[in-house]
C-alpha cells in the first residue's frame, strides 16, 4: 500500500512545468516511469529520502519509527498521505494497547503464581 503512495508523496513536491505540449508529455512520462533512489544519505531531509526512510521502517516492521518520520514531510507532501498516517497511527495504537494488555496479564499471572507456590 505504502509504495504506491510513496510514489504520490515525492510528485507532490514537484513544481508543475509549463503548459507546452512538451510539458505534458514531460509530466505524463514522470507519471508512468517511477524510480526512487536508494543511495539517499541519512542527513538528506529530502522528501524522497523521508519517504525512503518511512518505507525502511515499515520493511522492519516498525510502525512508530515510521510515524516519526513522517513527521519529516512537508504539509505538501503530508496531504497526499495525511489519511495513510492517520490509519498507522491508530494502528500503533492498538499495537500499544495490546502491548499494554500483555504485560498486565503476564504480570498477573506471575504474581498469582508466586503467592500459590
Amino acid at each position: 500500500e505504502f509504495t504506491k503512495l510513496a510514489y504520490s508523496i515525492i510528485r507532490s513536491e514537484e513544481a508543475p512545468t509549463g503548459e507546452t505540449v512538451f510539458d505534458r508529455i514531460v509530466d505524463r512520462a514522470k507519471s508512468l516511469v517511477r524510480i526512487r533512489r536508494a543511495d539517499l544519505p541519512a542527513n538528506d531531509k529530502s522528501t524522497e529520502a523521508v519517504v525512503s526512510r518511512i518505507d525502511a521502517q515499515l520493511q522492519q516492521g516498525n510502525l512508530v519509527a515510521a510515524l516519526d518520520q513522517a513527521k519529516n514531510l512537508s504539509e505538501k507532501a503530508r496531504q497526499p498521505a495525511q489519511e495513510w498516517i492517520n490509519r498507522v497511527a491508530a494502528r500503533a495504537d492498538v499495537d500499544r494497547a495490546i502491548a499494554s494488555l500483555e504485560r498486565q496479564l503476564k504480570s498477573s499471572l506471575g504474581s498469582n503464581a508466586a503467592t500459590k507456590g
